[in-house]
């Protein structure tokens, strides 16, 4: 009888964690992709503001590669008569895929612009960097030379972001920078 409830209860466990295993992997997934605010940024005269969300999404694709290998082969030639057989280090490749995952960061901003009227800096700029997580770096940028103007972009797998919001003319930032900002992660 005790043999049987060890059985029965052994089950039941493996059930339970059969059971809470998807769902613990769905809250997860979901407290990934909930969009974290950042902001309001503003300029250094406090004339242009810029805030949004960002979020991160985990997402598995798959990715080619090249599978390189190599063989210690038997080759054979015939020299005065006589065989002559030698190891020669033979190489081959062939076309692999693997599953990967990476993460998505997309960056939604809303920048205002207080003062379109000015008569030195008439627009309100933001300017985005980000670091990857190999090194490389990404610049992004919007300007609101009316009331306000929305940005939205995405980059895969970022290690941290940052916004300087400025005033400038119509082609370029030119100063009241706000400084380097933390956008993600948020400190």
């Amino acid at each position: 009888m005790r043999f049987v409830t060890r059985v029965v209860a052994g089950i039941g466990s493996a059930a339970l964690l059969v059971v809470a295993a998807p769902v613990a992997s769905a809250q997860a997934a979901e407290a990934l992709a909930a969009p974290v605010a950042w902001g309001p940024y503003a300029s250094g005269d406090g004339k242009a503001k810029a805030s949004g969300t960002v979020t991160v999404t985990e997402k598995v694709g798959k990715v080619g590669y090249w599978k390189r290998w190599w063989t210690w082969e038997k080759k054979c030639s015939w020299r005065d008569g006589d065989r002559v057989c030698k190891k020669v280090k033979v190489w081959h490749k062939k076309w692999a895929h693997k599953r990967v995952r990476f993460e998505v960061f997309t960056v939604d901003s809303t920048l205002v612009n207080h003062r379109s009227h000015a008569r030195k800096f008439r627009c309100a700029w933001e300017t985005f960097r980000v670091v990857k997580k190999n090194g490389d770096r990404v610049l992004r940028s919007a300007k609101a030379c009316g009331g306000s103007a929305k940005l939205s972009f995405t980059v895969v797998n970022a290690d941290r972001i940052w916004v300087d919001v400025s005033r400038g003319t119509f082609s370029e930032p030119k100063g009241e920078h706000s400084g380097w900002k933390a956008v993600h992660p948020a400190v």
